[in-house]
């Protein structure tokens, strides 16, 4: 129903089909994923990591080999994927056994992929239709709070700027993009001492018995 999303008009989704597909004008999020280069890349230094070659000896390439697979699907950015990677080679004597770190990872994936599937439900129901639609128009405040409250700005923005370079452009674009850039800016510089922080807290975790890791890492 339409409390559901809260700023869309309970006559708006009336009009919207039960099978409606993304239309040109709407962000999917399922695009906001590594792109195939992106991947190559990650599995290129997995290739010559020393991580790896460990899993290789002990017979282990299976189970470690799913654990990358989803640190991949799991990963929001390729800049947190990486860092993902680079802290599992470094802490490798930490971990009892691989079994354990691809449950834990996909706990992770699992959250992820929950996250996508209500970002899927929004595109289906016409939330993300930001252009030229003559029923709704969202307001420049309410696409400001959809890009800062995803977890996705920087792709978001990247799309956004695609939309518009085929799009009749929507009245206050350019101040919106500029407010939310100079947010995604000023996130960045302290987004890089949070990882790390947030990294090490991961691998302290693992020394637990639960190894509940993971937990805060989802940010990164």
């Amino acid at each position: 129903n339409g409390e559901e999303f809260g700023w869309i008009p309970q006559a708006y989704l009336e009009l919207i089909p039960d099978n409606a597909a993304p239309t040109p004008f709407e962000i999917d999020f399922r695009l906001c994923v590594p792109r195939p280069e992106d991947r190559l890349a990650v599995l290129d230094f997995i290739e010559g990591s020393s991580l790896f070659c460990e899993a290789r000896a002990h017979s282990n390439v299976e189970v470690y080999t799913d654990v990358v697979d989803q640190v991949l699907r799991g990963g929001r950015t390729i800049t947190a994927t990486m860092a993902t990677l680079l802290e599992l080679d470094r802490n490798r004597r930490n971990f009892p056994d691989l079994k354990s770190l691809a449950t834990s990872v996909k706990q992770l994936r699992d959250r992820w992929d929950e996250v996508a599937k209500q970002c899927q439900e929004l595109v289906k129901h016409g939330a993300m239709m930001l252009f030229d639609n003559p029923r709704m128009t969202l307001s420049s405040y309410q696409i400001m709070q959809l890009m800062t409250t995803t977890t996705c700005g920087s792709e978001i923005i990247d799309r956004l700027q695609e939309e518009v370079a085929r799009c009749p452009r929507y009245p206050g674009f350019d101040d919106l993009i500029a407010a939310t850039t100079a947010r995604q800016r000023a996130l960045a510089k302290t987004k890089v001492a949070k990882a790390e922080e947030d990294c090490q807290t991961v691998f302290m975790t693992l020394r637990r018995p639960d190894l509940r890791l993971f937990k805060g890492f989802i940010d990164l």
